[in-house]
């Protein structure tokens, strides 16, 4: 957790300079349509930007757990409505903001990073930016699960329908047509993925 917050730290300062030109160019955009609003030097925006607190490992795991719970209670009206206050209805409301501001969420999920953008390993192994992050995954459940005497071998299909994934295959026969094909280490009595 730590090697994924520093990284994303990282990758954060890194995106400072980009970030804080285009907070100038939406100023520069407000100001055309009223005069009256200011806009602010690149350094002056910078400076900002640098003034925002480290990602700690412990935000991560904030980041990590609401991402979970917001899987088992999704809002259909966007991730926003988490921090909402008011209550609608029997959905609570507002329990995101005693964890983590929506805002220092949102800059930590825009900023995700697991490996050095100098590191260029996509030549060999076009996974290699989440690679450090499956190594721990699979060392962690192995020491949490002994597969018994009996084990299978299954294909299965993560989905997925991004453009920008370079293993992504298509396959008419799956539920999900798209998606990162993955062969699996299973238990056959429990289905436990091993790997």
């Amino acid at each position: 957790m730590v090697r994924i917050a520093d990284e994303t730290g990282t990758y954060r300062m890194e995106c400072i300079s980009t970030g804080a030109e285009k907070q100038r160019a939406k100023q520069l955009d407000a100001q055309v349509k009223d005069l009256n609003k200011t806009v602010l030097p690149l350094e002056v925006l910078e400076a900002k930007l640098k003034k925002t607190k480290p990602i700690q490992a412990h935000d991560f795991l904030h980041v990590v757990g609401l991402l979970i719970a917001r899987s088992l209670c999704s809002h259909m009206d966007g991730l926003e409505k988490h921090w909402q206050t008011d209550e609608d209805g029997a959905i609570p409301r507002g329990t995101f903001n005693r964890f983590i501001t929506r805002d220092r969420f949102k800059t930590i999920t825009r900023y995700l990073h697991f490996e050095c953008n100098s590191v260029d390993e996509s030549t060999e192994d076009k996974v290699w930016k989440v690679r450090p992050v499956l190594q721990a995954l699979e060392k962690t459940f192995r020491r949490g699960y002994r597969l018994g005497p009996r084990i299978t071998f299954d294909e299965g299909t993560i989905p997925n329908k991004s453009k920008f994934n370079p293993i992504r295959v298509y396959n008419k026969d799956k539920p999900h047509m798209y998606g990162t094909k993955v062969y699996m280490t299973c238990c056959a009595d429990s289905g436990y993925c091993s790997r």
